[in-house]
Formats: C-alpha cells, sequence, structure tokens
C-alpha cells in the first residue's frame, strides 16, 4: 500500500508544473507571465495570481521536455531549462534588471515566442 501511494505522489508530482514567482524583495510578482515550450514552440502560457502563483497540468512525465520563460514588467526575466516542481514548494525569485542592455530571452537560450512583457534590446534607430 505504501508503494502504491509513493508512485502515486511521484506520478502527481510530475504532472504538474507549479511553483511561485516572487520578486527581488520577496514580494509575490502578480501577473508575470510564466510559458512552458518544448521543441516545437510555445504550449502553456499563464499568469501569476495574487499570491504570485502558476500552476498547469499536463500528462505525466511530460514536463522533462520543457523550458520555463517567466517575464514580468519588461524589466524581469528568467529562464529554466528544466523546470521543477516540488511537492512542497517551489519559488522563482527574479529582480529588476538594472544594467543598461537587459538580457533578452534568447540570450538565455530560449527559442519560442515571448509575451510582450520580456525585455527587449534597445536598437537605435538608423541613421
Amino acid at each position: 500500500m505504501i508503494l502504491v501511494l509513493l508512485v502515486a505522489a511521484i506520478v502527481a508530482s510530475e504532472s504538474v508544473t507549479r511553483g511561485y514567482v516572487t520578486g527581488g524583495d520577496g514580494r509575490p510578482l502578480v501577473g508575470a507571465d510564466v510559458w512552458l515550450a518544448d521543441s516545437t514552440g510555445v504550449v502553456h502560457q499563464l499568469r501569476t495570481d495574487n499570491a504570485g502563483y502558476y500552476r498547469v497540468v499536463h500528462a505525466p512525465f511530460e514536463r522533462q521536455r520543457y523550458t520555463m520563460l517567466i517575464c514580468e514588467g519588461r524589466r524581469r526575466m528568467f529562464v529554466s531549462v528544466a523546470p521543477m516542481s516540488a511537492i512542497v514548494r517551489t519559488e522563482y525569485g527574479i529582480g529588476a534588471y538594472t544594467g543598461r542592455f537587459p538580457e533578452v530571452p534568447a540570450d538565455r537560450g530560449w527559442t519560442a515566442d515571448v509575451p510582450p512583457s520580456c525585455p527587449v534590446k534597445f536598437v537605435p534607430p538608423a541613421g
């Protein structure tokens, strides 16, 4: 019986990607975009709730193929090539970029479309 419960807990954990997104100050980032992509492109588009929480259910063990992108306010970004989802709590803390030219998702290996909330590089006008 214990083995059955253990297997059920593992499969249930693998079929959900969830977590909390917080800013550099530890406060929840409300309305942050959380996108999951595989080799074909974006497969899930989520937004964090009032507690900075997001959750998506998918086929068991499918998460192993995903890359995760989190963006907020065009000044915060996080990319994970192996998103985790702990049974107790998974938290991603992302601070605002303070440099002159922010990194963009492609700089971190993201190859799919991006939400408008992601940072963009400044391109000076021609001429």
